[in-house]
Protein backbone atom coordinates (compact mmCIF):
# COMPACT_ATOMS: atom_id res chain seq x y z
CA UNK A 1 0.00 0.00 0.00
CA UNK A 2 1.37 3.41 -0.95
CA UNK A 3 2.29 5.79 1.82
CA UNK A 4 2.61 9.57 1.57
CA UNK A 5 5.94 11.03 2.62
CA UNK A 6 7.26 14.56 2.88
CA UNK A 7 10.97 14.75 2.08
CA UNK A 8 13.49 17.55 1.89
CA UNK A 9 15.82 17.21 -1.08
CA UNK A 10 18.54 19.86 -1.07
CA UNK A 11 16.22 22.40 0.53
CA UNK A 12 13.19 21.62 -1.62
CA UNK A 13 10.29 20.04 0.23
CA UNK A 14 8.47 17.38 -1.79
CA UNK A 15 5.41 15.23 -1.10
CA UNK A 16 5.54 11.82 -2.67
CA UNK A 17 3.84 8.45 -2.65
CA UNK A 18 5.78 5.23 -2.32
CA UNK A 19 5.24 1.61 -1.41
CA UNK A 20 8.69 1.59 0.18
CA UNK A 21 9.36 2.09 3.88
CA UNK A 22 9.85 5.53 5.36
CA UNK A 23 13.49 4.72 6.17
CA UNK A 24 14.15 3.76 2.56
CA UNK A 25 12.49 6.88 1.09
CA UNK A 26 14.20 9.19 3.57
CA UNK A 27 17.52 7.48 2.84
CA UNK A 28 17.10 8.08 -0.89
CA UNK A 29 16.27 11.74 -0.26
CA UNK A 30 19.36 12.08 1.91
CA UNK A 31 21.63 10.54 -0.75
CA UNK A 32 20.22 12.76 -3.50
CA UNK A 33 20.46 15.85 -1.27
CA UNK A 34 24.08 15.10 -0.49
CA UNK A 35 24.90 14.62 -4.19
CA UNK A 36 23.18 17.88 -5.20
CA UNK A 37 24.77 19.84 -2.35
CA UNK A 38 28.22 18.44 -3.19
CA UNK A 39 27.82 19.48 -6.83
CA UNK A 40 26.65 22.99 -5.89
CA UNK A 41 29.51 23.41 -3.41
CA UNK A 42 32.14 22.14 -5.84
CA UNK A 43 31.28 24.71 -8.50
CA UNK A 44 30.35 28.30 -7.81
CA UNK A 45 28.55 28.48 -11.15
CA UNK A 46 26.43 25.35 -10.69
CA UNK A 47 22.83 26.11 -9.75
CA UNK A 48 20.74 23.76 -7.69
CA UNK A 49 18.71 22.86 -10.79
CA UNK A 50 21.85 22.10 -12.78
CA UNK A 51 23.16 20.02 -9.88
CA UNK A 52 19.87 18.09 -9.74
CA UNK A 53 20.09 17.37 -13.47
CA UNK A 54 23.73 16.30 -13.17
CA UNK A 55 22.84 14.05 -10.23
CA UNK A 56 20.01 12.47 -12.26
CA UNK A 57 22.32 11.89 -15.21
CA UNK A 58 24.96 10.37 -12.94
CA UNK A 59 22.51 8.01 -11.24
CA UNK A 60 20.89 7.06 -14.56
CA UNK A 61 24.33 6.32 -16.02
CA UNK A 62 25.09 4.05 -13.04
CA UNK A 63 21.71 2.34 -13.41
CA UNK A 64 22.16 1.66 -17.12
CA UNK A 65 25.72 0.37 -16.68
CA UNK A 66 24.54 -1.88 -13.85
CA UNK A 67 21.69 -3.21 -16.01
CA UNK A 68 24.20 -4.15 -18.73
CA UNK A 69 26.37 -5.92 -16.15
CA UNK A 70 23.33 -7.79 -14.80
CA UNK A 71 22.40 -8.91 -18.33
CA UNK A 72 25.98 -10.10 -18.92
CA UNK A 73 26.00 -12.01 -15.63
CA UNK A 74 22.63 -13.61 -16.41
CA UNK A 75 23.99 -14.74 -19.78
CA UNK A 76 27.05 -16.20 -18.07
CA UNK A 77 24.86 -18.03 -15.56
CA UNK A 78 22.77 -19.51 -18.38
CA UNK A 79 25.91 -20.60 -20.19
CA UNK A 80 27.31 -22.19 -17.02
CA UNK A 81 23.99 -23.94 -16.33
CA UNK A 82 23.92 -25.38 -19.85
CA UNK A 83 27.54 -26.51 -19.58
CA UNK A 84 26.79 -28.06 -16.18
CA UNK A 85 23.81 -29.98 -17.58
CA UNK A 86 25.90 -31.21 -20.51
CA UNK A 87 28.70 -32.37 -18.20
CA UNK A 88 26.20 -34.14 -15.92
CA UNK A 89 24.76 -36.01 -18.92
CA UNK A 90 28.25 -36.97 -20.08
CA UNK A 91 29.16 -38.08 -16.57
CA UNK A 92 26.02 -40.22 -16.31
CA UNK A 93 26.71 -41.81 -19.71
CA UNK A 94 30.32 -42.59 -18.80
CA UNK A 95 29.23 -44.09 -15.46
CA UNK A 96 26.72 -46.31 -17.30
CA UNK A 97 29.43 -47.47 -19.74
CA UNK A 98 31.71 -48.32 -16.82
CA UNK A 99 28.92 -50.12 -15.01
CA UNK A 100 28.94 -47.68 -12.12
CA UNK A 101 25.77 -46.48 -10.44
CA UNK A 102 24.43 -43.23 -11.80
CA UNK A 103 24.02 -40.72 -9.01
CA UNK A 104 20.62 -39.13 -8.50
CA UNK A 105 20.24 -35.86 -10.39
CA UNK A 106 22.91 -36.65 -12.98
CA UNK A 107 20.50 -37.54 -15.76
CA UNK A 108 18.93 -34.14 -16.30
Amino acid sequence: MKQRYTVDVAGTVLNLLSEESEEYVMGLAKIVSRKINDLVMSSKRCTKLEAAILACLDYLDDKMKTAVKVDDLQSQIMSYAQENAKLRRENAELRRKLGLPVETGEEE
